[in-house]
């Protein structure tokens, strides 16, 4: 049965470092789990591929970036005022959530990158930016 959403601003950022958390973990597992696969080979990827990949990473920070100030900011304003508001509290909920799938998903494209033959210096910086990401993006009081 799923659980009802917090209702406060405390149960609301526990909630939120609680996930957020375990995608970094998930970050940890990715790299356990590439430690134990060989890619298909060892030549590397083309570096136009890379390039768009990782053009379209800096798009998705930016983006990021944009909703979290038009979804988090604007909710730490409300909630310093009225502390449970509901409303704030979902659209910081939202903020949060899509900023840390915005980081994993950048984390996420280094994985295939080293999968299909990308070697170990072309995927880390994919897993470095998205591990950056999200521990900026870490969850804060209001």
């Amino acid at each position: 049965m799923p659980q009802p959403a917090p209702a406060t601003t405390q149960g609301t950022l526990r909630m939120l470092r609680i996930v957020h958390g375990a995608m970094i973990v998930a970050i940890v597992g990715y790299c356990v789990v590439l430690s134990q696969i060989s890619p298909s080979s060892r030549q590397g990827v083309d570096r136009i591929f890379l390039g768009s990949i990782a053009f379209i990473c800096v798009g998705e920070v930016a983006v990021g970036f944009v909703l979290r100030s038009r979804l988090i900011t604007q909710s730490y304003e409300t909630l310093r005022v009225t502390p449970d508001d509901p409303t704030a509290l979902g659209r910081w909920r939202q903020g949060a959530i899509i900023s840390a799938v915005i980081g994993e998903s950048i984390v996420l494209f280094g994985f295939p990158i080293y999968v299909i033959g990308g070697r170990i210096d072309q995927s880390a910086p994919f897993f470095a930016a998205g591990t950056i990401v999200m521990l900026l993006w870490w969850p804060k009081q209001p």
